[in-house]
């Protein structure tokens, strides 16, 4: 499956070891958001209301 990461844009191609976020904070836990790097999860981590639109447009 290939979807693009919310903080920096690029597309990456989801692995069992790709970095995730099981129950995405900015809407209530309902979906899984994934990275292109541990970076990037921290980066959304850290304010995930401002990736929202990013994420689930």
């Amino acid at each position: 499956m290939k979807i693009k990461d919310p903080v920096c844009r690029k597309e990456i191609d989801v692995q069992p070891d790709t970095p995730r976020v099981e129950d995405c904070p900015c809407c209530e836990g309902e979906n899984t958001v994934y990275f292109c790097s541990d970076n990037c999860r921290e980066k959304f981590l850290g304010d995930p209301s401002l990736y929202h639109q990013v994420c689930h447009g």
